[in-house]
């Protein structure tokens, strides 16, 4: 019975030391598991507090429905944290179409890359469309319902800022190539107009000796005509390049419009129908007339290829407008105020999103090779400018095009126009004509001797200067060319006055980088004209220049 007692007694002891031992395991592990609960806790809210001061919105979705968001995405948005949660992200995209598509690219990223960062758009509560960067990662790449979070960062003024970079850029590298051509444009001018000035030259002293009964008189005037419409073209070539002379006037525009209808009206196929809407009748435009004929012709001309042999419309409204600072920023470079819109709105073809950013570039053309060089939008951009305006296109592709024009108005009035003398007088004073363009050289001798004047004609610098040295005191007057290869005008002027400070100059160019009229009168030249040369301005600038230099010597008491 010892022995049996002895043994219970032992059995309740291993039973009481096991016991304490699961207490105390006890006691451990629920001491664990509070700490483990203290440092989620002190995790959760780090996490919190982190998420709360983050300067970016974030967010968790689940099947895009919204579980959680903090405070800088409410205040991207305008939706407060009870508003949003458990709605649908729908919520805030523009459109469904938008919507669809982040879902789609977003969950192929994460499907083939664990994450996904994607540019869209969002829609504030008040309307407003923000532009925003949004990166995403599932809680379980395995099981994308567990959910997705996400972050959002406001990139609209980022946006804004590349944009304005990039018209910048756009305008910048407009302006090269306008100097580009410019830099063309200069160099062909002055042979160009050589070859004109013959031409017209020629063709005006044969008229004159014409009757008007043959018929050759009217062919003579028709090829003068046509020297004058190229002599407009190389003009308008360089005010295109803005390397000439601006020379604007107070015009009625709604009249030089109407008087290019009636050209347009006859170069068009008949196919093509052509509505106009005059709205504005007394505003004034500072215009140079030509000019405005050029663009509005290259425009309706553009049109009519657009249109091509099918049927169709163009439609030309002329309208006052009064542009506020919004409505101009839509505008490159233009101002507030009352304008005048042209507008010409055809029914053709379109231009295509992938080359509109190309149309006012030189040589750039989508018509067949014999159809155009690509000049006339890179001409019209150029003399639209000239005239402080702005032009835009509007196009959508198989339904038409609308081309805009605006031009400042002017309070300005034009000037009374006197009808210029046909028949000016001549005179029998000695001219030293230098140019080395052989014919230009006996053309304009034989102009002026018609009228008196005794000429002589050399076509070398330096052989001129060799004979005013000797001759100095038998000249007149002396008519040169700027640009000769032995010596320039400038430089034969110079050479020319100090020989005699009083002898009047004429000089003649097609063309000049290095000089313009003001700088030609510093220099004490008395006249600077433009080849080619018309008869009629020729033999008014020559009487007027003599006699200037004739009552200059009466005054000074020098005859």
């Amino acid at each position: 019975e010892i022995g049996q007692l002895a043994d219970a007694f032992n059995v309740m002891t291993r039973n009481l030391n096991k016991t304490t031992v699961s207490r105390d395991l006890l006691i451990q592990e629920i001491s664990e598991r509070q700490k483990t609960e203290d440092a989620l806790k002190k995790s959760e809210a780090t996490l919190k507090s982190i998420f709360r001061v983050a300067p970016i919105g974030i967010g968790l979705v689940a099947e895009r429905v919204f579980l959680w968001v903090n405070d800088q995405l409410c205040s991207m948005i305008g939706y407060d944290r009870e508003e949003i949660v458990g709605r649908s992200a729908r919520v805030i995209y523009p459109s469904q179409e938008e919507f669809h598509r982040v879902g789609m690219e977003k969950y192929d990223q994460i499907r083939n890359h664990g994450t996904g960062t994607i540019e869209t758009r969002w829609q504030h509560k008040d309307g407003r469309i923000i532009d925003v960067l949004l990166s995403s990662t599932p809680l379980d790449p395995t099981d994308f319902s567990s959910g997705v979070t996400f972050t959002a960062l406001d990139i609209t003024e980022q946006k804004k800022s590349e944009q304005e970079r990039q018209k910048l850029e756009d305008r910048l590298r407009q302006a090269y190539k306008m100097e580009a051509v410019g830099t063309m444009a200069g160099g062909i001018a002055h042979e160009f107009n050589n070859i004109l000035g013959i031409i017209l030259g020629n063709a005006e002293l044969a008229i004159d000796d014409v009757p008007e009964w043959n018929p050759a008189k009217h062919s003579l005037e028709e090829i003068q005509k046509a020297s004058l419409r190229g002599r407009d073209v190389v003009r308008q070539i360089l005010s295109f390049a803005r390397i000439s002379p601006v020379t604007r006037k107070p015009i009625r525009i709604s009249t030089v419009i109407q008087e290019s209808l009636k050209f347009v009206r006859a170069t068009i196929p008949s196919s093509i129908t052509i509505r106009q809407n005059i709205l504005c009748d007394a505003e004034m435009i500072l215009a140079n007339p030509t000019e405005i004929n050029q663009i509005f012709i290259n425009l309706c001309s553009n049109s009519a290829h657009a249109i091509d042999q099918e049927t169709g419309t163009i439609s030309i409204n002329l309208e006052t407008v009064i542009l506020t600072e919004e409505s101009a920023a839509q505008y490159e470079d233009l101002s507030p105020g009352k304008h005048i819109r042209l507008s010409v709105t055809d029914t053709g073809k379109g231009i295509r999103p992938e080359i509109m950013g190309r149309i006012f570039d030189p040589y750039f053309t989508t018509k067949d090779v014999d159809k155009g060089l690509g000049m006339g939008l890179a001409v019209v951009y150029g003399l639209v400018k000239k005239h402080d305006g702005a032009i835009k296109f509007v196009s959508e592709v198989g339904k038409g095009t609308t081309a805009e024009v605006l031009f400042p108005t002017t309070e300005e009035l034009p000037e009374i126009q006197t009808k210029e003398l046909e028949d000016l007088p001549g005179g029998n004073e000695r001219i030293l004509i230098v140019d080395d363009e052989e014919s230009l050289v006996a053309m304009v001798s034989e102009m002026l001797e018609r009228k008196g004047y005794e000429v002589v004609g050399k076509t070398s610098s330096f052989e001129a200067l060799t004979l005013f040295r000797k001759e100095y005191d038998i000249f007149d007057l002396i008519i040169t060319d700027m640009a000769m290869p032995e010596m320039t005008g400038e430089r034969l002027t110079q050479e020319l006055l100090l020989i005699r400070p009083d002898i009047p100059v004429i000089l003649c160019t097609g063309y000049s980088e290095r000089i313009s009229e003001e700088k030609a009168k510093e220099m004490g030249i008395t006249a600077y004209t433009m080849k080619p040369l018309r008869q009629s301005a020729l033999l008014k600038t020559v009487r007027e220049v003599l006699d200037e230099a004739k009552s200059r010597i009466q005054e000074q008491g020098w005859f």
